[in-house]
């Protein structure tokens, strides 16, 4: 039987940022576990454009009603954290789909980033809190994150499991066409 999960990335991944590293080695990983994925992210993640919030909030809706669509065809819903992912957190409950969320950062992370949200930190904080109450197991990057969390959803499984990276990529003993000289550094100054 083959193994299909939906993995919801409410987060645009954008080839060269850390995000798109973390979410695509850990689609390899589980392909490599012969598990089928389907990525569902932002529209666009791929036009390298910054929207406005109410563009990001209707791609947001729409994306999670293409996954509402297809829903009864996963075995499993992976989401990596976003407080908007509450609708497919509701999807996966209806259908009884088990439900694994990753966490990557503390709560307040959100007003660290966009002081001026900092209004809106005790509904943010709810909807989190909501949604990882929902799930039937967090990931965490790592142990402090799980002390963290442990303190508002202490009767969920937690599993620490550090961001993913392609280790033939980013090893010590890794070879590069680059080659670093000073004449490099100062065309760059110039």
């Amino acid at each position: 039987m083959e193994f299909n999960i939906a993995y919801l990335c409410l987060q645009a991944t954008r080839e060269g940022q850390a995000s798109h590293a973390h979410v695509h080695e850990i689609i390899n990983g589980l392909r490599k576990c012969k598990c089928h994925i389907t990525l569902f992210e932002p529209s666009y993640a791929k036009d390298f454009s910054k929207p406005r919030w109410y563009r990001k909030l209707f791609s947001f809706i729409i994306l999670q009603l293409n996954l509402c669509h297809l829903i009864d065809r996963f075995n499993l819903l992976y989401v990596r954290m976003h407080p908007f992912a509450f609708l497919s957190i509701i999807l996966s409950k209806i259908y009884k789909i088990p439900l694994i969320i990753e966490v990557n950062g503390i709560m307040e992370e959100l007003y660290f980033s966009f002081p001026y949200l900092r209004i809106f930190f005790p509904l943010y904080k709810y909807l989190y809190i909501i949604i990882l109450k929902r799930a039937d197991a967090i990931i965490v990057v790592t142990p402090q994150l799980k002390d963290y969390y442990s303190r508002f959803i202490p009767n969920i499984k937690y599993y620490i499991i550090p961001n993913a990276a392609n280790h033939e990529i980013f090893n010590p003993l890794a070879k590069s066409s680059f080659n670093f000289s000073f004449d490099y550094v100062f065309f760059l100054v110039l």
